[in-house]
């Protein structure tokens, strides 16, 4: 899941992964994954790599779906284009935010 963290005053976003509930700060070492049996919008869960992934798999497999996934880094990069932050926009926003970067 997607969390705001309260850090000495300052509201930081952070991703919480839906299995094990620890932070993910490791894109590449994460991934989104969905069921792909489910028709129209899905809600994706995000989870480490390994154990958790693994364990969500098998929580659809047993309710007789079949898991999709991507990895984080890409699935966020995809959101980011879907939402009409790319180009100039992108830019600006990478910028800003690198201004705030190194709260946690």
């Amino acid at each position: 899941m997607i969390a705001v963290r309260v850090l000495d005053g300052r509201s930081c976003p952070v991703i919480v992964c839906d299995t094990c509930g620890r932070p993910i700060t490791d894109p590449g070492m994460a991934a989104v994954v969905w069921d792909m049996t489910q028709q129209g919008d899905r809600l994706p869960s995000l989870v480490h790599k390994g154990a958790c992934h693994d364990a969500l798999d098998h929580g659809i497999k047993g309710e007789g779906g079949f898991p999709g996934w991507a990895e984080l880094s890409r699935w966020f990069v995809d959101l980011l284009h879907n939402s009409g932050l790319h180009g100039d926009r992108l830019d600006r926003a990478i910028s800003d935010a690198e201004q705030w970067a190194g709260v946690l």
